[in-house]
């Protein structure tokens, strides 16, 4: 025995509507809701870049106040991109196993760690 809904459902193959009354799929969401995280991960990667090129400058300034020649410092900031390159390695291992926003999160959250 066929169930009510079914006996009032079009069963012609040609009507649109009949396409369209049965079709699960979600409206469209609004183009800002689509950028939105998009936006957040580009505001938060400019906001890094700010502070990584500050903590260069005064890393910089600290080493030629100690006294550091030009060869030593040189080596320091080598060391760093090499230490940079892998930690973003890392991250986007990170990124792949457990997302984007967990991520994300976490880097920012081991920096505020890292500076109070």
């Amino acid at each position: 025995m066929a169930s009510p809904a079914a006996a009032t459902a079009p069963h012609h193959k040609g009507d649109p509507t009949a396409a369209a009354a049965i079709d699960p799929s979600p409206a469209p969401a609004s183009p800002i809701a689509a950028l939105w995280p998009f936006i957040i991960i580009s505001i938060t990667y400019l906001l890094f870049t700010v502070t990584d090129g500050a903590v260069r400058m005064l890393v910089l300034l600290h080493a030629y106040n100690k006294g550091f020649t030009a060869m030593e410092v040189a080596v320091m900031f080598t060391m760093y991109e090499v230490m940079g390159a892998g930690t973003n390695l890392a991250a986007g291992v990170a990124g792949a196993k457990w997302g984007i926003r967990a991520t994300l999160i976490s880097g920012l959250t081991l920096q505020i760690v890292g500076l109070g």
